[in-house]
């Protein structure tokens, strides 16, 4: 019989230990995955910016506006790429900027967070960037404002950029 109450009673500890335990990973993998959700800060680069985009008439309310761009040319031997990856003012929602060069699988600009009227006028480029011709690619990202942010829609777009040989 006392055999039967110790079976019992450790039993019982055993399946408190588990449940404690069991919670306990919950909570770290909640704790933990919040925090990568809201790890996405504002640019420290982005600067107030007046772009010429309009808003379009008859825009949803709940809609994200991307820029478009053109086709750029620049000098061999520039270190940066000035173009404006602006948040229109009238957006409602911040904007994450990834810009990636040719086929590369590594960005060579993944901005913070944009606020509405903002942009990061400059994209560093990459040493020794070869004369001719380069696609861009940019992705754009919204996320909503709240404290903690969460991923809404997005765009992707491509433009040429065109590096020239320096005149002798």
């Amino acid at each position: 019989m006392k055999k039967k109450k110790n079976h019992s009673k450790r039993k019982r500890l055993i399946i408190l230990i588990s449940t404690v335990v069991a919670v306990t990973i919950l909570l770290a993998f909640l704790f933990f995955r919040g925090l990568k959700t809201s790890a996405i800060h504002y640019d420290a680069q982005a600067v107030k910016y007046e772009a010429k985009i309009k808003k379009p008439e008859n825009l949803p309310i709940n809609s994200i506006t991307f820029p478009g761009f053109r086709d750029i040319a620049i000098q061999e031997g520039d270190k940066v790429l000035y173009i404006a990856l602006v948040n229109p003012s009238f957006n409602k929602a911040d904007i994450q900027f990834k810009v990636t060069l040719n086929d590369r699988t590594t960005p060579i600009l993944t901005t913070g967070l944009v606020k509405p009227g903002q942009a990061v006028t400059e994209v560093p480029l990459p040493k020794e960037l070869p004369v001719g011709e380069h696609t861009v690619k940019l992705e754009m990202f919204g996320y909503t404002q709240d404290e903690v942010q969460q991923r809404l829609t997005g765009s992707q777009t491509t433009f040429k950029l065109q590096v020239l040989k320096n005149k002798p």
